[in-house]
């Protein structure tokens, strides 16, 4: 498994940050009945996301695995999203 962080080209992720919010329901998004107004609202999420912590993404014989997203404070990194393949999860 290899694992970097994402500083450029993370636009690439949206797809699957988008996906996985909407299979996996890990907010609230499954509430909101209009496609549209589910898609906006992840996809501020996402931009936050990426605007306030470190991206990183772990990947295996090159399909991505995991997506996470760190923030770093003064004493401590907090994990604000930790997103995975469901099927690599029950491999493992």
């Amino acid at each position: 498994m290899k694992i970097t962080q994402v500083t450029s080209d993370v636009e690439g992720l949206w797809k699957d940050f988008f996906t996985f919010c909407v299979e996996s329901k890990p907010y609230d998004y499954h509430k909101i009945s209009s496609f549209r107004l589910k898609r906006a609202k992840i996809r501020k999420n996402f931009e936050n996301l990426v605007n306030s912590c470190q991206v990183f993404l772990a990947t295996k014989n090159k399909k991505k695995v995991v997506i996470l997203f760190l923030r770093d404070y003064d004493n401590f990194i907090d994990v604000e999203f930790l997103g995975s393949e469901r099927t690599l999860i029950q491999k493992y």
